[in-house]
């Protein structure tokens, strides 16, 4: 699995107005510097609003008392209800609400945006062009939480650094392969916790969430 494109959209702007930025003249004349210097603003920009912080998590009853499989169980729900409800729209208005309705139902479900003692089975298992570890892993009903793939803008650090001692557990198993895992999800006012897809048909229909792996172990 590649960059999503929504950071390889951002990357590649990022870097023309950086180019533009250094090498005003060399490029496109005297006037390339300021343009240069928004042009990467705005990229930049937009990796930064990735991770904007949403409204606080709000405990509940529900997931107070939850156990960690029962959070994942109630995550699992929450997501599924949205997808059903973005199914069932009758138009592209309704499908749209039913994601800011599936953001509620995530903070409901989630004590906070620790995870620990979750299961499911390893989808992705690679390394990104640096060599940093890139894994996603199936939570179920084809729901992912992964890493992201790319450096620029990987603010929140979820690749695993070659070396540690998470990438040496992750390199040890296999696409497929049940697994343990712990770490963190990313705060993110538009779905709870960060999303990758750029379309909203993506995101409701396959989600993949942004997380930061701390601990795995095969099952």
């Amino acid at each position: 699995m590649s960059a999503t494109p929504l950071e390889l959209f951002l990357s590649f702007v990022a870097t023309v107005g950086a180019i533009l930025f250094i090498y005003p003249f060399k490029v496109a004349g005297p006037n390339a510097r300021p343009i240069g210097f928004a042009i990467a603003a705005l990229g930049i920009g937009g990796f930064l609003s990735l991770s904007r912080s949403p409204p606080v998590i709000t405990a509940t009853s529900a997931n107070v008392l939850a156990g960690s499989g029962d959070r994942q169980q109630l995550f699992i729900q929450a997501v599924e209800r949205g997808r059903a409800a973005y199914a069932a729209g009758a138009n592209e208005m309704a499908k749209g609400g039913a994601r800011p309705a599936r953001a509620k139902e995530i903070c409901a479900a989630l004590a906070d945006i620790k995870v620990s003692g979750w299961t499911g089975v390893v989808r992705e298992l690679s390394s990104n062009s640096h060599g940093k570890g890139v894994l996603s892993v199936d939570i179920g009903q084809g729901i992912l939480l992964g890493t992201t793939t790319i450096d620029f803008g990987d603010w929140n650090d979820t690749l695993i650094a070659p070396g540690s001692a998470l990438f040496q557990k992750a390199a040890a198993l296999a696409p497929k392969q049940r697994v343990s895992f712990s770490g963190l999800l990313v705060r993110n006012d538009v779905d709870c916790v960060q999303e990758k897809s750029l379309t909203l048909a993506g995101s409701m229909k396959a989600p993949e969430f942004l997380f930061k792996f701390t601990d795995l172990s095969p099952l």
